[in-house]
């Protein structure tokens, strides 16, 4: 009984608790993925790093599958079409990524892939942004006008 109990633990020290990543070696002190220490428990922060796709392809369809949902691992262009638009609403500086929203989200459209609607969304998005920052760009062009 003592020896089976000793099986089971070394077992679960070889997956990390904060991402699930198997580990290659049984003497590992630290996860290969998302960097934590095995020995300790779960803290919330491991997942939130271990939510920035740090693991591995694999880990996150399996994950996904378990809860019932697609990976959408496979679409990077509607991604980055995302994350171009939320860096496009700092005002002034977001003029820079705005265009690139707007390609990457024409790009996802053309590639009809698994998230067509985030396409969509960063597309649109970027557009409002973009004309939103032309005018903050106005506005400060004007202020000196103004002020006479």
């Amino acid at each position: 009984m003592i020896a089976s109990s000793t099986n089971d633990e070394e077992r679960a020290s070889l997956v990390c608790r904060s991402c699930g990543a198997a580990q290659r070696r049984a003497s590992a002190r630290f996860c290969v993925v998302c960097g934590s220490r095995l020995e300790h428990d779960y803290a919330p922060s491991s997942a939130l790093r271990a939510s920035y796709r740090f693991a591995p392809v694999r880990l996150l369809e399996d994950r996904a599958s378990a809860r019932g949902e697609a990976a959408h691992t496979s679409d990077l262009c509607a991604s980055t079409a995302l994350a171009f638009m939320i860096y496009s609403l700092v005002p002034y500086v977001g003029i820079i990524f705005s265009p690139g929203a707007l390609l990457f989200g024409l790009a996802g459209l053309w590639r009809r892939g698994v998230r067509h609607r985030a396409s969509v969304v960063a597309l649109v998005g970027g557009a409002l942004i973009f004309v939103f920052q032309v005018f903050l760009w106005w506005i400060l062009y004007k202020i000196p006008e103004w002020s006479r």
